[in-house]
């Protein structure tokens, strides 16, 4: 893949260091340099400092590097690559990246599972309306219904972008928390991977400011001293929340329902179960910590009384 608006003379620190430049073109990069703000130096912390971006298995380093530049744009520093078809840290990516940190503190990983699994909710972005799983027309109506999910107390939350060629797999979009269409004109309806990731950081950052005042405010709020109310309980992480799905699964199948949840081979319409119909459940109402081990208390006294034996570790874990 050629090479994208890139010198020859670019370095993973950025260009200018190089004396074949032009001197206007030297001093131009240098004023870049300086004005640069780590997000360690921001006064009360990155504006989307609970925000994190998951990219899957992308094919073009171009994109990953692009992506970090656009989070970097946005004061959003937890950048994930999961399973990448490309080199993500190589000089086409360093290149688009623009020295942005987020490159430099970029996660990858094999597992999607992973890469969710300390979020307390998660936005997959996908252009297909199935019938399993209510998509939002536009990132604006989500927010709307679930107004918790760029604050800070309410723990990380994830957008997750899916693959440049398909998109997201089934599976992967019943592991977001929610589904949301970026709203695109008839002519060419489709974005290309960082054109996507940049108009919802975009919303995103912008909707934050709106709740924070201004980039001058103090952006975290101050942690309350009292004991934390029923508003106040963490949400519970996706690992959380897929344990207590398979609990209720493992309860489906003692008495007689399909464990799964979903059938019918692996088509995006393919059939909910009771397990996806709870996930669901569990997603749009954003089950915190305390509601979520109580939910699994519940399955282990109701396979306790079906005479089902706990496995090991059903007994050590979320209890």
């Amino acid at each position: 893949m050629p090479r994208i608006g890139c010198s020859s003379l670019a370095t993973s620190e950025g260009v200018g260091e190089s004396l074949e430049l032009p001197e206007w073109q030297q001093e131009r990069h240098s004023k870049q340099i300086k004005r640069k703000v780590m997000f360690d130096q921001l006064d009360g912390g990155a504006v989307l400092q609970s925000t994190r971006v998951i990219l899957v298995a992308p094919k073009f380093s171009a994109n990953v590097g692009a992506v970090a530049r656009l989070c970097a744009n946005f004061e959003c520093n937890d950048l994930w690559v999961v399973a990448p078809r490309c080199d993500p840290l190589d000089d086409e990516a360093k290149c688009l990246a623009v020295g942005s940190p987020a490159l430099a503190n970029l996660t990858v990983t094999d597992s999607f599972a992973e890469a969710l699994a300390d979020t307390t909710g998660s936005i997959g972005f996908t252009r297909r309306d199935g019938a399993v799983r209510h998509v939002h027309p536009n990132l604006s109506r989500l927010m709307e219904a679930q107004p918790a999910y760029l604050s800070p107390q309410a723990g990380c939350t994830a957008l997750v972008f899916g693959r440049e060629d398909r998109g997201l797999e089934m599976e992967e979009l019943a592991a977001c928390s929610e589904l949301c269409a970026l709203p695109t004109g008839r002519v060419q309806p489709s974005l290309n991977l960082s054109q996507a990731a940049g108009i919802a950081l975009a919303q995103c950052f912008e909707r934050r400011l709106e709740e924070v005042g201004s980039l001058q405010s103090d952006l975290v709020e101050p942690h309350p001293s009292h004991a934390p109310t029923e508003a106040e309980w963490p949400a519970a992480t996706s690992s959380e929340v897929d344990f207590l799905v398979r609990r209720w699964g493992r309860v489906a199948g003692a008495v007689g329902l399909p464990s799964v949840e979903y059938d019918g081979g692996k088509s995006h319409y393919r059939r909910r179960r009771a397990s996806g119909h709870l996930r669901a459940i569990f997603s749009r109402a954003r089950v915190n910590t305390q509601e979520a081990r109580s939910l699994i208390g519940l399955t282990s006294k109701i396979l306790k009384k079906l005479n089902v034996p706990l496995k090991e570790d059903d007994e050590n874990t979320h209890t």
